[in-house]
């Protein structure tokens, strides 16, 4: 077992860290991880295990590279690595005559360190064409990339929204391959047809543009922490609009809250909810969600079309269907779009903490409100950087968040923070 301060960098290393790129240098420098750091004797080539995680293969650590770097096209002039590793991925693209720029960005310094200690990194790290960075907050993904994998999974806690990212594009191209088969199903044809003579015909969610102009909206999810909030949100909801999901809705009526919209999404199946008829509350949702819910709402449906429709729901779009919503990336989410086109001032979340069943741990760790790590799994890291994604093009609108309990949205406040009326 070794300590990522345990060997001094090579001298040539750390001279070229310090002419080139002081920032790496400084961060080496001032190391004070906690990483369980240990070179395996078992493996027939040079790797180590970090926290348990082995960084490259054991056996043939060219091919593993070579595998890598086969999502950057060949005639690239310029490319992006995020994770070094042990270097392979950078010494494998540096020998394409086409390359002209490298960047390579390190996702946890006191990693790289000990990779830096245990492989000499010179022969790459002194290409001109390599350029090496530092993972923040603020770095974002570039393409064409390759990744590290288990450099990846070891990312220090400054850069998650980038790792996050990175997992987000890498599982592209399966998610869209399982959207088109899901839009091509039988199942998903039947409901359309089912529920046409809806969705066809139904006002659009045109009706709600700028209803709420300048105010603050309350959104609400049936998230782990909504039952403590309820007494702050009945507060609220006395004078604030509430746009709620439907499995939220369930929450709210339970406790005589009566929410201005609900936005119910096919991806999150909820129990049937019927209002008196007494509470006209209009139903936003997109076609293909299930005929019981729409011939059992009371209210106003407004219909809501997707900013990626299936290929076969795109060719029947109805005249006056309006601008589209965002309706692939969970109810919460679509929730949110909603009140942005309500004209939302400020948007105030109420059990938006995506915290994870227990029968369903998280394999992804994120931080919460208070700096501790809550455990999400795939489908919910997606859908929180769908949200984040939504929130960062709406600069202008401030986000707050009413628990700290749950996964921090970047960029967001909290309740404790800021006075909403």
């Amino acid at each position: 077992m070794l300590t990522t301060r345990a060997a001094p960098l090579h001298d040539a290393t750390g001279a070229l860290l310090r002419a080139r790129w002081p920032e790496v240098a400084n961060a080496f420098e001032v190391l004070n991880a906690a990483h369980t750091i240990e070179r395996p004797t078992h493996t027939s080539e040079r790797t180590l295990v970090v926290d348990g995680i082995q960084l490259t293969s054991g056996v043939d650590r060219l091919a593993e590279a070579t595998s890598q770097a086969t999502l950057i096209p060949e005639d690239s002039p310029e490319a992006w690595v995020y994770g070094v590793a042990l270097g392979d991925l950078p010494r494998v693209l540096l020998r394409r005559p086409a390359l002209q720029r490298l960047h390579v960005t390190i996702l946890n310094a006191a990693v790289a360190r000990a990779a830096f200690q245990l492989v000499d990194p010179m022969d790459w790290l002194s290409d001109d064409r390599v350029d090496l960075h530092l993972a923040g907050a603020g770095t974002s993904v570039n393409t064409p990339f390759a990744v590290a994998p288990a450099a990846l999974q070891l990312t220090d806690e400054d850069a998650f929204a980038l790792r996050d990212q990175l997992h987000t594009a890498l599982d592209t191209p399966f998610l869209n391959l399982r959207h088109r088969q899901h839009a091509t199903s039988d199942a998903f044809s039947a409901r359309l047809a089912q529920t046409q003579h809806f969705w066809a015909h139904d006002l659009s969610t045109e009706a709600l543009n700028g209803v709420a102009e300048g105010a603050p909206v309350l959104v609400v999810d049936a998230g782990k922490t909504l039952s403590a909030l309820m007494p702050t949100l009945r507060g609220l909801a006395q004078s604030l609009p509430v746009v709620s999901t439907l499995h939220g809705a369930h929450q709210l009526v339970q406790h005589a809250v009566v929410p201005a919209v609900v936005a119910a999404c096919p991806t999150d199946p909820a129990p049937v909810l019927s209002l008196p008829a007494a509470y006209p509350v209009p139903l936003v949702y997109p076609p293909g969600l299930d005929v019981d819910q729409l011939t059992a709402w009371t209210g106003p449906r407004l219909m809501a079309w997707p900013v990626r429709p299936a290929p076969a729901l795109a060719q029947q779009r109805p005249d006056h269907a309006a601008a589209a919503l965002t309706t692939d990336a969970g109810a919460l989410t679509m929730a949110v779009d909603v009140a942005l086109r309500m004209g939302a001032g400020c948007v105030v979340l109420f059990g938006a903490d995506h915290l994870p069943d227990p029968a369903t741990p998280g394999t992804v760790s994120v931080l919460n409100g208070y700096g501790g790590h809550v455990g999400l799994s795939d489908q919910a890291r997606r859908r929180v950087r769908a949200l984040e994604h939504l929130i960062q093009a709406h600069p202008a609108v401030p986000f707050v968040n009413a628990s700290r309990h749950g996964v921090h949205l970047q960029p967001s406040s909290y309740l404790d923070e800021v006075t909403v009326v």
